[in-house]
């Protein structure tokens, strides 16, 4: 009966459904050691809330991240990922990043969606090889340049990916309908490769105002960073820039 219940908080700050929901999906969020910190719950029809562990509570959770540690999506696996060199992709939403897992890639994204990225997830992604990949939206963009401007500095290299606006003659939003529209993990890796490393996009900006220097940094960009294997769907030798 839990499941058709509704909760009281939405991932953007939220209120009492007026009917009930059924969950669909539900994501749960771990610190460093595993432990469960929360979860964000997908209803149907679409909405999404969070949720604690709370024993007291009849159905064991309580409806609130009040005083909880808000982290990234898949935490352990993305320190062990930066800790071996892998590359973390950065996504919105936890569908879009677990499809990135499925197809091979260590992906991750924030709890609270667009515009809710915090410098605390930066610190987590110290030192990584990081790709952005927004919505095809104005919310998604400006949501990938607020993330990319906070791990600037932090990690070792951030680049931000652009998807194509449609594949297969389908359109496309994010990720997940880039793979729904018969993408491959190669093909993904080809829209990756071709990403400039934000560092010289701020540079290109600062020094023509746009201009052309984003589509000379995109075409001389493979040149100069080194590559990182990675594996991917079960075959070696696929590789990510690093």
């Amino acid at each position: 009966m839990s499941d058709l219940m509704g909760p009281s908080e939405s991932r953007n700050g939220g209120h009492q459904p007026k009917a009930p929901r059924r969950i669909v999906a539900t994501y749960p969020y771990h610190d460093e050691t595993g432990a469960l910190l929360f979860e964000v719950v997908r209803f149907d029809p679409k909405d999404f809330r969070q949720r604690r562990p709370d024993p007291s509570a009849t159905d064991g959770w309580a409806w609130s991240l009040s005083g909880v540690r808000r982290v990234l999506f898949r935490l352990p696996e993305i320190r062990r990922a930066i800790e071996s060199g892998t590359p973390v992709v950065v996504c919105e939403g936890e569908k879009d990043a677990l499809r990135l897992v499925e197809m091979g890639f260590q992906a991750t994204t924030a709890p609270a969606g667009a515009g809710k990225w915090t410098d605390a997830y930066s610190d987590s992604l110290a030192g990584a090889d990081v790709y952005v990949v927004p919505d095809r939206d104005e919310p998604g963009r400006k949501h990938a340049e607020q993330v990319a401007k906070s791990l600037d500095g932090k990690a070792n290299s951030v680049r931000v990916v652009e998807l194509p606006a449609e594949w297969s003659g389908g359109p496309v939003k994010d990720v997940s309908d880039l793979f729904d529209g018969g993408a491959t993990a190669g093909d993904f890796l080809a829209l990756c490769e071709s990403a400039s490393e934000w560092a010289k996009l701020r540079e290109g900006r600062k020094k023509s105002h746009g201009g052309n220097r984003r589509s000379e940094d995109a075409s001389s960009k493979g040149n100069s960073c080194p590559m990182v294997t990675i594996q991917v769907g079960g075959a070696q030798g696929r590789t990510l820039p690093g």
